[in-house]
């Protein structure tokens, strides 16, 4: 990691101090202080940055991405930034930080306000990154277009990007057929890794359903385990199609209840 102390500009200064904190004594607990918290020195040698529930906001995310992608920290292995006020700018910033990674496993970007732009972005700048868990939970302004784009980034490079993607949470958006279907055609010859894929709660009709089962046919997520895809608007018989396709290649599909647990006969 290179000395980066003098190439953070004042945003960046005045970042870390909003999310550092000096001792002080427990609310709920009368003999516990919660011990100092100093942000610049836990990007610099711990494994996880969780800023969650704190209103970071897209200019937060720009002064984290400078102060990474100048100490570009070999340990950071794991990003929580849920429930936050980041939208496509400050997803944009966290995406190119996350280029320049050499470690990062995880980024979690649950519960903010991420629209198609921002995985636009994100599919754009990070389908190099090590990430295998990429959790975009809760962005309701995610659509087609961010699908889309997503699929468009792996039938590039299908070997490379995103190859190291394990779990990909896209649940809770307003991702459609269209966007699903990219993302099914895209998964026969890239996303090689996925073990669980979230598509739960979206804008998914049955429409949906006849590309998804065609491409796991055609050799689509080989390594899954856990589809999710309930509260989605399917016909009973196009859940027993999808489930026919997945059963046989040992991928556990969820519809409903119950959840596809280990131990568990859903069929």
């Amino acid at each position: 990691m290179a000395d980066s102390t003098n190439e953070f500009d004042d945003s960046v200064k005045a970042f870390f101090v909003k999310y550092s904190w000096d001792t002080y004594q427990s609310k709920h607990l009368k003999f516990l202080k919660i011990p100092a918290y100093d942000l610049e020195t836990s990007l610099a040698v711990d494994e996880v940055c969780r800023i969650t529930d704190r209103k970071v906001s897209d200019l937060d995310c720009e002064c984290l991405s400078k102060a990474l992608m100048a100490m570009k920290p070999y340990n950071l292995k794991q990003i929580y930034l849920m429930n936050n006020n980041i939208g496509d700018t400050g997803c944009a910033a966290v995406a190119q930080a996350a280029a320049v990674l050499p470690s990062l496993e995880i980024l979690n970007l649950a519960r903010n306000h991420i629209g198609d732009a921002g995985l636009i972005a994100l599919s754009d700048k990070a389908a190099n990154a090590p990430i295998w868990q990429l959790v975009l939970t809760e962005n309701e302004l995610i659509s087609d277009a961010g699908a889309l784009a997503l699929a468009q980034a792996v039938n590039k490079a299908p070997a490379e990007a995103f190859a190291k993607l394990r779990w990909l949470f896209l649940d809770s958006t307003s991702i459609g057929d269209k966007g699903v279907e990219a993302l099914a055609n895209a998964m026969v010859m890239g996303f090689r890794s996925i073990e669980r894929l979230a598509l739960h709660n979206c804008k998914l009709t049955k429409s949906a359903l006849g590309p998804l089962t065609s491409a796991i046919e055609r050799g689509a997520l080989a390594k899954c385990q856990f589809l999710y895809v309930q509260k989605n608007d399917f016909d009973l018989e196009g859940k027993q199609i999808l489930k026919a396709a997945a059963k046989p290649r040992g991928i556990k599909v969820h519809l409903g209840w119950p959840p596809p647990l280990p131990g568990v006969d859903y069929g």
